[in-house]
């Protein structure tokens, strides 16, 4: 019986056998790591599947160690990325988090009345906030700045403009939801 890294260099040289084996010496160890770090039976099936096409893909960079130790770091990438994605927040534009779309400004209309309540309603609640939640939200969506602009105008790094306007954003909501 071959050893896993015998099979592994074997599988470099083009030898489907030795990825059939590899794959059925590891595909229920690997199924039940995926599923113990996910505990959802069909995302483990899918990261477990994603693995072993990430082990073909990338066995030319197996270079002898332990193949079992290489194949669980695929693994644990796998479903880091896996977790990553599902934290991942959407983007969603200010108009359609305050429940109200924009229309580009038609400069021969009168005032709209109802776009002045709304623009007062989003003036009230950017009032009810912190200075500098209300601040980096003027920016991004009122003053259409980017994140880098906004960070430059606040004399902040990028980062920290990212994370207050996460703040602004969460702290924002949470006055919308109370007030209705």
């Amino acid at each position: 019986m071959k050893t896993d890294e015998e099979l592994a260099h074997s599988l470099q040289r083009g030898d489907q056998k030795a990825c059939t084996e590899l794959y059925e010496r590891y595909v229920r160890p690997i199924y039940r790591f995926a599923l113990a770090k996910t505990s959802n039976q069909a995302a483990a099936e899918d990261l477990t599947h994603d693995v072993f096409i990430r082990m073909i893909d990338r066995i030319s960079t197996f270079r002898g160690n332990s193949f079992k130790s290489w194949l669980y770091t695929i693994a644990r990438n796998i479903i880091t990325d896996y977790w990553r994605e599902s934290y991942r927040a959407p983007t969603v534009p200010l108009e359609d988090f305050l429940g109200f779309h924009s229309d580009p400004p038609d400069i021969f209309a009168e005032p709209d009345d109802d776009r002045a309540s709304k623009e007062a309603a989003v003036r009230s609640l950017l009032a009810r906030l912190p200075q500098n939640y209300s601040a980096i939200l003027e920016l991004r969506f009122l003053k259409d700045y980017t994140l880098q602009q906004a960070a430059d105008e606040l004399r902040i790094t990028l980062t920290n403009a990212k994370v207050l306007q996460h703040r602004a954003l969460k702290k924002a909501s949470s006055l919308l939801t109370n007030a209705q």
